[in-house]
């Protein structure tokens, strides 16, 4: 189904803006906390502001693949998302001190 042009901008919209935009929300949540708090936040507020930063990315390069009626692989760049994720987590939850699953 080809849907119309405006639909991708709803989706993006919806989807990775909001997504990178909750991550740099994160961010900057962590660094008001570490200002309050005697712990610091900085490879978890890296790791936030990495994500927000892959979102961005991936929401031009869908643009990308959009505007070429090509669909690229966009696998490549959840891998990183993934990775900065489990950093942030790892340091969130030893903070809060919550032992993960292995």
């Amino acid at each position: 189904m080809v849907r119309p042009e405006g639909y991708f901008h709803i989706y993006a919209f919806n989807t990775l803006r909001q997504f990178g935009a909750n991550f740099e929300l994160l961010a900057t949540h962590l660094e008001w906390l570490q200002n309050s708090l005697a712990h610091v936040f900085y490879n978890e507020i890296a790791a936030a502001q990495a994500i927000s930063e892959s979102a961005k990315s991936m929401q031009f390069q869908l643009a990308r693949a959009v505007a070429r009626r090509k669909p690229d692989s966009l696998a490549g760049l959840i891998t990183p998302i993934a990775s900065h994720y489990e950093r942030l987590m790892t340091g969130l939850d030893t903070f809060a001190g919550v032992k993960r699953a292995a």
